[in-house]
């Protein structure tokens, strides 16, 4: 398989320290080498060197990869191994070609301007038919058996209507003060668009204008991490130009998954188109701000009048933060969702052990490797418990996913909750979910 030159150097800085393995949620979840970074380091290495062919056990050890990034924090010497892993799954990709599932869904429907819209209202109705609800609890379970859908698994329930569909183009804060873009990300759009709607509340109440262009598409992230780079680089595209001419300084994310591809990513992926539009994508990089970061750092949120006046809604409310790999990693965010909890009148911030390990979501990898994902989510709940928490807040969709599916498979009365939906419901008395 070839490489990039930058790939190769990048295998080159690990000395095998064994260091990551420490660290990494699927090696203590298997025990197996090629599970760690040094293993999947070694397995890539050896195939760029030619002397390890192609096979379905080296297209599983890449594919075994959260892409959270804990070995790359802790490695002394910074060794990418996010980019290694999928330098990987390109090369796999391009020789053997995306699976039939993937490539239909990467190509087909995250890269359509009408067909994805379309298969999700679709799915909306379907999901009376084949899913049926929980009792006294968040979510949905399969009534027959269905491809990638495990019997245990909660199933979010898909919106109605799309989040981009509920809200026009621009939405005005009554007394204006700053004007910013929103990119949505897939999840708040199609199944939690009740983030949405807190994240517009939130932003309202403290003077900002909000655009939300109709014509953005998914982030990329799961064509990325799949090794599908043109699709990954047409969804770029397409998004950089929804959010050209929006005039504003900043472009919200409320996905730390999201945020991170939009900022971290996009810069390499882009490097080899032409000058104007490295340009756009430059500046357009530049404007993306996770909704925490922009909260307490731009706006100053909690302001003096933040409530109107009115008692918190609360008293004695225990709230758990728990770190979206991505955000941590990817934008450096950690400190402010915290600040922002502990502002909230009538509340108390419990820190959760390990709170900055992985939920085992990842994307993708939570519908390949669901029993594997489980595995991981385990540590993560088992955490959870120890607060006594009556709240778990995190600033990414799909980690809210996997933490209910967790937390219900467990029985617990913990409430996993996007950090904007508290805020919202607590400050404003508005209703979450």
């Amino acid at each position: 398989m070839d490489f990039p030159e930058t790939i190769a150097a990048e295998i080159a800085k690990c000395v095998h320290c064994g260091s990551c393995r420490s660290v990494c949620p699927v090696f203590a979840a298997i025990q197996r080498e090629a599970a760690s970074a040094r293993g999947k380091i070694t397995l890539a290495e050896t195939s760029f060197e030619g002397k390890l062919p192609y096979s379905k056990k080296f297209k599983a050890a890449v594919e075994q990869c959260l892409l959270c990034k804990a070995c790359v924090e802790n490695c002394a010497n910074e060794v990418r191994t996010d980019n290694i892993v999928i330098a990987a799954r390109t090369a796999i990709a391009r020789d053997k070609g995306l699976s039939f599932t993937k490539k239909l869904l990467f190509q087909y429907f995250l890269d359509s301007d009408k067909l994805m819209p379309s298969l999700m209202k679709a799915g909306s109705l379907f999901q009376a038919l084949a899913l049926r609800k929980i009792p006294e609890q968040s979510g949905l379970h399969r009534r027959f058996p269905l491809p990638y859908f495990d019997q245990r698994r909660t199933v979010p329930k898909l919106a109605k209507k799309p989040f981009l569909e509920q809200y026009p183009e621009y939405v005005s804060a009554e007394k204006e003060k700053l004007k910013v873009g929103f990119f949505t990300g897939c999840l708040i759009n199609y199944i939690y668009p009740g983030v949405g709607e807190a994240l517009i509340n939130l932003l309202g109440k403290q003077g900002v204008s909000v655009v939300i262009p109709r014509e953005q598409k998914c982030c990329g992230l799961p064509a990325l991490g799949s090794g599908d780079l043109e699709t990954t680089r047409s969804l770029a595209l397409d998004n950089i130009t929804a959010f050209e001419d929006s005039g504003v300084d900043y472009i919200v994310t409320a996905c730390g998954s999201c945020g991170s591809t939009l900022k971290e990513y996009y810069r390499t992926l882009l490097e080899a188109e032409p000058p104007e539009i490295q340009h756009k994508a430059e500046s357009f990089r530049r404007k993306i701000i996770d909704i925490s970061d922009f909260l307490v750092n731009v706006v100053k949120f909690p302001q003096a009048g933040t409530t109107d006046g009115r008692e918190s809604a609360v008293s004695n409310l225990k709230v758990t933060y728990h770190d979206p790999c991505h955000l941590r990693r990817g934008m450096k965010v950690y400190r402010e969702p915290r600040e922002l909890i502990k502002s909230i009148p009538g509340t108390e911030f419990i820190e959760m052990p390990s709170a900055d390990r992985c939920c085992g979501f990842g994307g993708g990898f939570n519908l390949s490797y669901y029993e594997l994902s489980l595995d991981v989510l385990k540590k993560k709940i088992g955490d959870l418990k120890e607060t006594g928490a009556d709240y778990i807040a995190t600033s990414c969709p799909g980690c809210i996913l996997q933490l209910r599916d967790g937390i219900n498979q467990e029985g617990l009365k913990t409430k996993a909750v996007h950090l904007v939906e508290l805020l919202n419901a607590l400050y404003f008395l508005a209703a979450s979910d």
